[in-house]
């Protein structure tokens, strides 16, 4: 009987402990709901982040002109395109990084691939590009690797002309002085190309580089290639006969800074050119070069430049938009841009640039800092 009896008690015990469990559990859960929702909403918010099209390309109308200077690390490729023109300058050291997505954006074909000189970081994404992509035309500076210069024909150079055989181009080469009307008020003109240094060594072969000055309408454009100060004080001899402060044959409104950014530069060029705007295409924190350079940057703000630059993180291309009427639209303001320190790889520098709108000069704050 008193077994029964606790029998009984037992019983009741779980039945009300039940019945415990399963109305907290039930509070539990209505209490966790918004949390749960919450974490939904934050999920979707950050899906929606990051298919924010704030990356995506300016949209474009026909009438006017966009320069994409292409984020490719310590390489360089920059896309021209008017209406359904598309106009690549050099193709990156690899096919890779934010190039295939550039030219998902190009109209039908890429009319010209210019290959400025024939280093890797120049040419080296060529070949994937003639791969994915028709090219109509391929323009170099007239020189190809190989003896001399090489003991053999490297195999990424090798790569590239099999990639261009197979397409059935040859590598063509524009004296300077040359003349392309692109479009009615497009052009392009050779300021130089190779054959005006040795070579045989590799910084002369920068000097060697393909210069092209682009116009559209009132605007021009300078494209320097990896010009150093041989290359610099050879194109103030030739197209400035008054000096560097009259020189209106280089002048330009934008120059993508030659060699991103080396110090290896010719003062009276920068002088020479005096663009309105500079743009540094090199990777941040680049320990491989350390490019760009203080002292680079501090020659071209002293001359009224501002800045833009691909190493301001994030990956992003550095895009801007010419109308007709020669107005510039920019995907980014004024960055900060980091720049390695005039007396060492040890030392780090970040710069905010100052514009002041009235007088549109430039100046900057910078801080220094121990990278290691």
């Amino acid at each position: 009987m008193k077994y029964r009896r606790n029998l009984a008690a037992l019983a009741a015990v779980v039945l009300i402990g039940g019945a415990l469990f399963i109305a907290l559990s039930y509070t539990s859960w209505n209490r966790s709901a918004p949390i749960h929702s919450s974490l939904i909403d934050k999920a979707q918010a950050l899906e929606s982040a990051d298919s924010d099209d704030s990356d995506r390309p300016q949209e474009l109308a026909e009438d006017s002109l966009r320069l994409s200077f292409i984020d490719v690390g310590q390489a360089h490729a920059l896309l021209i395109q008017k209406g359904s023109t598309d106009i690549l300058v050099d193709a990156g050291r690899h096919y890779s990084r934010n190039l295939p997505a550039a030219m998902d954006t190009i109209t039908d074909s890429v009319d010209l691939l210019f290959i400025t000189h024939p280093h890797a970081d120049h040419f080296g994404g060529a070949a994937g590009l003639l791969e994915a992509h028709q090219v109509d035309k391929i323009i170099t500076n007239g020189i190809r690797r190989g003896p001399p210069m090489d003991r053999s024909v490297p195999a990424t150079w090798n790569t590239f002309e099999e990639a261009a055989d197979k397409a059935n181009l040859e590598l063509q080469s524009w004296e300077a002085g040359h003349r392309e009307q692109i479009t009615e008020h497009l052009s392009i003109e050779v300021l130089a190309t190779g054959g005006d240094f040795d070579s045989r060594n590799s910084s002369q072969l920068n000097d060697d580089s393909l210069v092209l000055l682009i116009k559209y309408g009132d605007r021009r454009i300078l494209l320097p290639g990896d010009i150093e100060v041989a290359g610099g004080r050879m194109l103030v001899d030739r197209y400035c006969p008054d000096g560097p402060s009259d020189c209106p044959a280089l002048r330009a409104d934008i120059m993508k800074v030659p060699h991103h950014g080396s110090s290896h530069f010719h003062p009276e060029f920068f002088k020479a050119v005096s663009p309105g705007v500079s743009v540094f295409g090199a990777p941040h924190d680049n320990r491989q070069h350390y490019h760009p350079r203080r002292d680079t940057l501090r020659a071209l703000v002293d001359l009224g430049s501002r800045i833009k630059s691909t190493n301001q993180g994030g990956g992003k291309n550095v895009e801007v938009i010419i109308s007709p009427a020669g107005e510039l639209t920019w995907n980014i303001d004024d960055p900060e841009i980091f720049v390695w320190d005039d007396h060492g790889a040890e030392y780090g520098t970040t710069c905010r640039l100052i514009v002041d709108e009235t007088s549109r000069k430039t100046s900057k704050e910078c801080e220094s800092h121990r990278t290691r």
